[in-house]
């Protein structure tokens, strides 16, 4: 079971920062010191990344905390399926969950890419319209958790219907997460799985990534208490 110390504030992800540098530059400035958009992309990149991917194992420890057997990084040629996780609910129905973790704590555009045009990046940020923002997310979620091969892939591993779920912590545009729940995928944020981490009780105390959780914990005295 899992307590946490009783103060008004529960956890402050934002606070969890992430390391001061990243190969030898401050994170959130460029190379020269400059705040242009195009060095400040590159730099962000490997601080996003590690981001990422330690919310992800926040994401497996949710998960394996309620009772989820799960996989994680799954590879399919070029892509990858962030984490599968299967529980019984009883002796005859199974939760299966395809969950794909996008977490920026600075984000500077959108999640989906728009298809690429002569002349524009895919990453490209102008303010989209509403045809665009429908297209790059139909594309995305297709990609995502449509291809044919990883949905042989989940067919194989585990029989029967899959949910679509995306964890996000800040985005940049609202609406483009309101389109992605309208095309069929639930969202969670990453601030409420750790708020339901620390409240309620789980099945396990603790699973391969609990350390990881204790140190974000750490922020502002809300170490979990183990018994």
């Amino acid at each position: 079971m899992i307590s946490s110390v009783a103060t008004k504030e529960v956890v402050d992800i934002d606070a969890v920062a992430p390391p001061a540098c990243v190969g030898g530059i401050a994170l959130g400035q460029s190379r020269s010191g400059l705040s242009g958009s195009a060095e400040t992309r590159v730099d962000r990149k490997p601080t996003e990344h590690l981001m990422s991917l330690l919310a992800e194992e926040i994401v497996e420890e949710w998960l394996n905390r309620q009772g989820y057997f799960t996989i994680r990084g799954a590879k399919l040629g070029v892509h990858q399926i962030d984490l599968l996780a299967v529980k019984p609910r009883d002796k005859h129905r199974f939760d299966r969950r395809h969950i794909e973790v996008q977490v920026s704590f600075r984000p500077i555009g959108y999640i989906t890419n728009l298809p690429k045009k002569k002349g524009r990046a895919a990453g490209y940020v102008k303010h989209r319209t509403e045809a665009e923002l429908r297209g790059s997310v139909k594309e995305w979620v297709d990609k995502k958790y449509g291809l044919r091969g990883k949905q042989n892939l989940l067919q194989e591993l585990f029989p029967g219907t899959w949910t679509r779920e995306l964890v996000v912590h800040n985005v940049k545009h609202e609406e483009e997460i309101l389109e992605i729940q309208s095309q069929g995928v639930t969202v969670h944020r990453l601030r409420d799985i750790v708020r339901q981490m620390l409240k309620k009780p789980a099945l396990l105390q603790a699973a391969v990534s609990g350390d990881v959780f204790d140190l974000m914990t750490l922020v502002k005295g809300q170490l979990p208490r183990r018994r």
